[in-house]
């Protein structure tokens, strides 16, 4: 046989042994991945067990105070019989009418909108506020653990909810738009 030949399929053994080894070390990274990082949120004073100096230029930052659970020392915006009306201007038959509330009961704090085909309100249990110095949105638990942010915002500036997308893209706001930013590929629980 050739010498040619001989180094030629020397080579393309090789190149096989290789992609095998290549494949074989993706799967097991792969698995590794999945039994690292499936995991449940520890809390950030775990981490400071091992990370002191860390954590604690940290605890003193602003993405500290991020992401907190509802509380009259976290909430800012106006859950004391609050309200948002659509825009004079908007094309939506409700325009200048109140479409969304929000209030405590108790300790618990909500958002409710104004139900786009049926006469009535949906409620929705704030469990998580995100942000606290410019503005702060509101996150809500549906079916299934998802948790799903709800359309509107509060303005530290304008000491007002409003909703941020619209104004970010210039859209009109309108009922069910409001609807339509909760509605996901992966949500089966909206409107």
């Amino acid at each position: 046989m050739n010498r040619g030949v001989k180094r030629a399929g020397l080579a393309g053994l090789m190149l096989l042994l290789l992609g095998v080894a290549v494949l074989g070390w993706s799967a097991w990274q792969a698995d590794s991945f999945h039994s690292r990082y499936d995991a449940d949120y520890v809390g950030s004073e775990v981490c400071g067990e091992c990370h002191t100096f860390k954590h604690q230029e940290w605890a003193i930052s602003p993405h500290a105070n991020m992401v907190r659970e509802p509380s009259p020392r976290t909430v800012i915006g106006d859950f004391d019989q609050g309200s948002f009306r659509l825009p004079a201007d908007s094309p939506d038959p409700l325009a200048g009418e109140v479409v969304a509330r929000t209030y405590q009961r108790g300790e618990q704090y909500f958002m409710a909108l104004r139900h786009p085909r049926q006469d009535g309100w949906v409620e929705f249990p704030i469990e998580l506020v995100v942000g606290y110095q410019y503005r702060q949105e509101y996150v809500t638990p549906e079916a299934g653990g998802v948790l799903r942010r709800l359309p509107l915002q509060w303005s530290t500036a304008r000491q007002a909810f409003f909703p941020y997308w619209n104004v970010q893209e210039g859209s009109d706001q309108t009922l069910q738009d409001l609807w339509d930013q909760m509605r996901t590929t992966n949500s089966n629980v909206w409107a």
